[in-house]
């Protein structure tokens, strides 16, 4: 259940809080900015995760379509100078990729 959830959700780095006033108001503006449209109906949830300075966005969207489409255009945030310095559009996916291929390391080394 918790890997399906993950299938819909992208992790966003490198927004200052100073240039947005919800968060999902930043979502919306990073899809602009990569040319995606999308509106507040495909955002099933979005919040700020606690760490230290900036503070990455998490969201949820109501289908994995959606977050694909992002993911996709990613690397045209490498070129926005909106931000103080360069700006990643990261996801959980690909940590939890790196965790999955560890745990199946680690697992074959056990068989």
């Amino acid at each position: 259940m918790e890997q399906h959830t993950r299938k819909q959700s992208l992790e966003i780095h490198g927004i200052p809080e100073s240039v947005y006033s919800s968060t999902e108001e930043a979502v919306i503006k990073v899809a602009e900015a990569l040319d995606v449209e999308i509106g507040p109906e495909v955002i099933d949830i979005s919040h700020k995760l606690h760490s230290e300075g900036e503070k990455p966005i998490i969201v949820k969207f109501t289908s994995h379509k959606v977050k694909s489409k992002l993911y996709k255009r990613r690397t045209g945030l490498k070129n926005i100078k909106t931000f103080s310095r360069q700006r990643q559009l990261l996801q959980h996916e690909w940590k939890e990729r790196k965790y999955l291929l560890t745990r199946t390391e680690h697992r074959i080394g056990k068989d």
